[in-house]
């Protein structure tokens, strides 16, 4: 039975390129889908008439994909094409100068037949592969260190590598990920101990000044030996580790926990989530409870001073609350059509209403439903609050201010133009006075105000308010005579 790797054009194996169809390496998308073409071609769905034959050239194609797509592996096979191809030997190697593995025989297909821990299985293969390597250091480094032929930088490093146990087996298919890890670690640094005396060209007998020459060029050949051979061996672990399904194995381990992990984090997220909503529907509805309550009281008349607090805290929060609910509610409709939804919602705030006495002497609400004075224009949380300030001597100023001007309003004109223009400037200069004398240092915060009026001096948070008053009081300035 012939070979079915063999290429009757060339009477060694096919060549990895054109097994697939290429001439050279076009680059990943155009070599991609040649495999893709190849695989087709070769599958043994495809190809049931000679089914052995078929397998194991598919099996070919897998490996020539395997290394044509690895940039090292391939540099490595179009470096060594015709030895790979011929099936030859590296001579040195094979014949014990620089070891007794073969490196380049185990990196091919053919060096083991599944992956598995049969006797002629990857891990089987393999771990005899790296036991020799692991020997090979362990003796060379005891001699070097029995003949001393060593430097004293050198000297800790040759009594490590002297003990087996510095050297990780490879392990089964059964290997935990640790021991896996650290055999991975260890040979991918690695870095030979062996002497490579062989590659020497002086000889060192002659005087000391010609032997001290010759011993420094001899190390130099020594040291690029050692360093070729320890990039050989580690060519040999990456070639072993794109092959090595315990790799991909804990890789899938370690996919399938994370996504448990965060499964059970949103998980524990959403529950909690759930707790806090319904910690705040259950306060929200004994706040509702306890505000109707209180309503009703007061209603009846039987609300008692402390009751009447609590009901108006029970107010301002309901109606903050209210905002931030209508805001929210604003943007998730936001661009739909419906954004004035949102403030329609606002709007319909439950406030508690105000004392018919209180709002004579100017307490009122503004249109987010907080509390005001409409003489000082000031700002409160609690009635109780207003209440206090209607004795201070900046509302009584206020006050008596806007009752001149309502005074001048309603007052019948009983002197000449020029006297009563006169008079009632005085009135309001009196009236201006007051005010500023009202004013005191670290007083309650009051709206700032950029718009004054030229005639009684009053201050305006904004042009419309301004105008409103020039037009209900008349107090237009008069334009300059040209």
């Amino acid at each position: 039975m012939t070979d079915p790797l063999i290429d009757p054009e060339t009477g060694r194996r096919f060549d990895y390129y054109k097994l697939l169809g290429l001439e050279g390496w076009p680059g990943e998308d155009a070599a991609k889908k040649a495999y893709y073409k190849a695989a087709m071609r070769l599958h043994p769905d495809r190809n049931r008439d000679d089914i052995d034959r078929a397998e194991t050239l598919f099996k070919y194609l897998q490996e020539a994909w395997n290394t044509l797509r690895s940039p090292t592996e391939r540099a490595y096979y179009d470096s060594h094409r015709d030895l790979i191809l011929s099936g030859g030997v590296e001579e040195d190697e094979f014949y014990g100068i620089d070891t007794f593995v073969n490196l380049n025989l185990f990196r091919r297909r053919a060096a083991f037949e599944e992956v598995d821990d049969g006797e002629r299985g990857f891990y089987k293969v393999y771990s005899g592969v790296f036991n020799t390597l692991a020997d090979e250091e362990q003796r060379a480094a005891r001699r070097r260190l029995d003949i001393k032929s060593y430097t004293s930088s050198e000297q800790s490093r040759l009594e490590r590598w002297a003990l087996l146990e510095t050297y990780p087996p490879f392990g089964s298919s059964t290997s935990t990920q640790g021991e896996v890890h650290k055999f991975y670690s260890f040979w991918e640094r690695f870095q030979s101990v062996k002497e490579f005396a062989h590659v020497d060209m002086y000889t060192t007998k002659g005087n000391s000044r010609y032997k001290r020459l010759a011993e420094g060029e001899n190390e130099k050949l020594r040291q690029k030996a050692r360093l070729d051979f320890s990039e050989r061996v580690k060519s040999l672990v990456a070639y072993v580790r794109q092959r090595d399904l315990r790799l991909q194995r804990f890789e899938e381990e370690r996919q399938a926990l994370e996504a448990e992990k965060n499964l059970a984090r949103a998980k524990e997220l959403q529950e909690r989530e759930q707790e806090k909503q319904k910690a705040r529907e259950l306060e929200r509805a004994s706040r509702a409870e306890r505000y109707e309550r209180l309503r009703a009281k007061a209603e009846d008349g039987t609300l008692t001073a402390f009751e009447m607090l609590d009901l108006e805290r029970l107010t301002i929060k309901t109606s903050d609350e209210t905002d931030r609910i209508a805001d929210e509610f604003a943007k998730t409709r936001k661009g739909t059509g419906t954004e004035k939804i949102g403030k329609a919602e606002k709007d319909q705030v439950q406030t508690f209403p105000i004392d018919p006495t209180l709002a004579k002497q100017g307490l009122a609400r503004d249109n987010a439903g907080k509390l005001y004075c409409k003489v000082c224009n000031q700002r409160f949380q609690l009635e109780g609050e207003f209440k206090s300030h209607l004795s201070s001597k900046k509302h009584r100023n206020a006050q008596q201010v806007e009752q001149d001007i309502q005074k001048d309003r309603t007052e019948k004109p009983t002197t000449t133009s020029g006297d009563s223009s006169e008079a009632k400037q005085k009135k309001r200069r009196r009236a201006t006075e007051k005010m500023e004398a009202s004013k005191e240092p670290n007083n309650e915060d009051v709206p700032a105000a950029t718009h004054v009026c030229k005639i009684c001096k009053m201050k305006f948070e904004s042009r419309s308010k301004l105008f409103k008053h020039i037009e209900t009081t008349g107090h237009a300035a008069p334009k300059a005579m040209k």
